[in-house]
């Protein structure tokens, strides 16, 4: 499993929502995926680290400054983070200012919901609101 795999699955579940992936070096910080209802940025790491800050080296602040920005102009917009089976689904604002910068046990409290399962209809009733 890879970011790219998780893209794939996000935008194959999210079809009737016409998912696209997004590569966009004119817009720097653009999330990975977009959707009729918002975007989607897509976070994807093996394992839960050891230490007791969970770093994202690849989160961007291009990324955190779009999502946050997004978000305070009422935009639909998210972070999903997977670690190994787990999947934590965060608004954009509290992406910018949490993920990558704070614990595990912080991660889940901050998240929107934590999951498992990423049925289409997961992500429609956590996605499309």
């Amino acid at each position: 499993m890879s970011e790219s795999d998780l893209r794939r699955r996000v935008i194959v579940a999210m079809r009737k929502y016409d998912a696209v992936a997004v590569e966009n070096p004119a817009g720097p910080g653009t999330p990975d995926v977009n959707y009729v209802e918002g975007w989607v940025e897509l976070k994807w790491m093996r394992r839960w680290p050891e230490s007791d800050i969970v770093r994202i080296d690849h989160f961007t602040q291009q990324q955190r400054v779009w999502l946050k920005k997004r978000h305070h102009r009422d935009g639909n917009v998210w972070l999903l983070l997977q670690v190994g089976n787990d999947y934590l689904f965060f608004d954009g604002k509290t992406a910018a200012e949490y993920v990558g910068k704070v614990s595990r046990a912080e991660l889940y409290e901050k998240a929107f919901e934590v999951t498992n399962d990423l049925a289409p209809e997961t992500l429609e009733r956590i996605l499309c609101v």
